[in-house]
């Protein structure tokens, strides 16, 4: 359904990473779970089910690790959550502009540089996150923001008042609303829940910062609010109109950034933590190490991709019943289990291959395969 051409090649077509050292598409298993391997990611934060769950728990872990440094050192840290408002209707591309200029404008000129030198204010971290209501689209920003010093209440109250002040003002000179005086801007205080040798920092209610801040493919819907994987679960159904919705989710998305570090942090995080900085890509990327058992060729990849649901069947019918499964399944689909050469995993491929690959079949010493739970014998289809 999506219409972004790396969403659909993910997890499909073959890897193009010239270090994955493999021949192609394959099937492995660690602890019994079975996974596939050796096949392309589109490393998108926004819209892929998978790829974002490896982006947003790899940013979750830095922001997390990096909190607790920071209030380990003696500093303190603030989260702001920061909404305008929104109605039925409007687009989800210019409320995105709208926040992101917003928050811009709060961060810019000479108030925010005199407020930053007297509050100790290092930088922030910031997430963009994106919920469907009855409203509407409802984008909206969680900030953490880094103070070197702990914050009196006089340091509390005119950080606030900065923050609405300019949040509001730049909002109603955009032509919207003023923002809810409850809901436009929030400020709550981050604690360390632990001890900064556990690198846990929670808020008040128990959230851990990163998870919060990164990990919105966790979240479930609340107060009538969709997340975005809700919407795409609906339009699977067949509802145009939640299609459409998943469609201008995609494109006010495309390219458009997700999480962003001030320099500043970034920079103690690496001396700090001897950390390296990591791209989306390079977080999606990495696979799971395991025990290869099925090798899969690119035919068959091709067609497997053309049935729904089967590259999940194939999985769990090796879960289940081993290599033996795992064939039944293919075969019911025109698909043959074949018997690897030199002690390789067998090849799964699509049956109309069978007649050329018998040829080599009859070279070797033994057509039967071993594999499948309790090390069993599996006959060929």
């Amino acid at each position: 359904m999506s219409k972004l051409d790396r969403c659909h090649n993910c997890g499909w077509a073959e890897s193009r990473d010239p270090n994955a050292g493999r021949t192609g598409p394959q099937i492995a298993q660690r602890g019994g779970v079975a996974y596939w391997r050796g096949v392309q990611t589109c490393g998108s934060v926004w819209c892929c089910p998978v790829c974002q769950a490896k982006i947003r728990n790899g940013r979750a872990i830095e922001i997390s690790e990096f909190t607790a440094e920071w209030i380990r050192r003696g500093g303190e840290v603030y989260m702001v959550t920061l909404t305008a408002p929104h109605d039925l209707g409007m687009a989800l591309s210019l409320l995105m502009v709208l926040i992101s200029n917003a928050f811009t404008s709060v961060i810019a000129g000479g108030a925010w540089v005199k407020l930053r030198d007297q509050l100790g204010i290092a930088g922030c971290i910031r997430a963009l996150e994106v919920t469907y209501g009855e409203n509407g689209w409802h984008p909206h920003l969680h900030v953490l923001v880094y103070c070197r010093d702990p914050l009196d209440a006089a340091g509390l109250a005119a950080f606030t008042l900065h923050f609405q002040r300019k949040w509001d003002r730049f909002v109603t000179k955009a032509g919207y609303r003023a923002p809810s005086a409850q809901h436009g801007v929030r400020v709550e205080r981050c604690y360390n829940g632990g001890g900064a040798a556990d690198y846990i920092c929670k808020t008040q209610d128990g959230r851990n910062p990163g998870n919060e801040m990164a990990r919105s493919d966790m979240k479930t819907s609340r107060d009538g609010h969709r997340m975005p994987f809700d919407i795409l679960a609906a339009a699977g159904t067949g509802e145009r109109a939640e299609l459409e919705l998943w469609w201008e989710y995609e494109q006010a998305t495309f390219r458009r950034r997700c999480i962003t570090w001030s320099p500043v942090l970034r920079e103690l995080r690496q001396e700090w933590l001897n950390a390296e900085d990591k791209t989306d890509d390079e977080l999606a990327a990495p696979e799971v190490d395991g025990e290869v058992v099925t090798q899969v060729t690119a035919g068959a990849i091709r067609r497997i991709t053309c049935i729904p649901g089967l590259r999940a069947r194939l999985l769990d019918a090796w879960e289940t019943g081993g290599l033996d499964g795992l064939a039944a399944v293919a075969a019911r689909h025109g698909f043959v289990l074949l018997p690897g050469l030199a002690g390789r995993p067998p090849v799964l491929c699509p049956a109309r291959k069978r007649r050329a690959a018998d040829a080599t079949l009859d070279t070797l010493s033994d057509g039967m395969v071993t594999g499948g739970r309790g090390n069993t014998q599996m006959s060929l289809i």
